[in-house]
């Protein structure tokens, strides 16, 4: 009996796995992504404006929102490698909080090289070492629109 417990446990979590949205494959970064953790930052959320990315896969483009001002620009990924090309970004002026958050997101897009998609479904954007990460959870459809 213990047995077959087991190995009922191994496919369940081969499934859970499988369901998370595809390892690596680049193709599951499109849609809008919300950033919850940053290195460095301890509240994202207190910036004016969610800050997110949304990925336009057939494109290799990106755009969002850094906490004040919208960014947008061209990005590679393939096989748990990103890189992100410089972003264009608008330079509106917002409260002291939200420019620090909205500083260390750029800086951080800058540095990232890897990512990869947890259990629990987010995307981690991080560096080799893994020290610089943004985590992100996927935006609803029904937030988006």
């Amino acid at each position: 009996m213990s047995r077959i417990k087991a190995i009922t446990a191994i496919i369940a979590g081969a499934l859970t796995l499988a369901a998370c949205s595809g390892g690596n494959d680049s193709a599951a970064l499109q849609g809008t992504w919300n950033i919850e953790t940053m290195t460095g930052i301890d509240n994202v959320k207190a910036a004016w404006k969610q800050p997110s990315i949304s990925f336009d896969t057939a494109e290799s483009t990106y755009s969002g929102v850094a906490g004040a001002n919208l960014l947008n620009g061209g990005y590679k990924a393939k096989d748990g490698s990103i890189s992100f090309g410089d972003a264009a970004m608008t330079r509106m002026m917002a409260d002291s909080i939200t420019m620090v958050i909205e500083r260390r997101y750029v800086e951080l897009l800058s540095e990232v090289n890897k990512y990869q998609f947890g259990e629990d479904g987010c995307l981690i954007l991080s560096n080799e070492d893994g020290s610089q990460s943004i985590t992100l959870s996927k935006q609803s459809e029904e937030i988006a629109e």
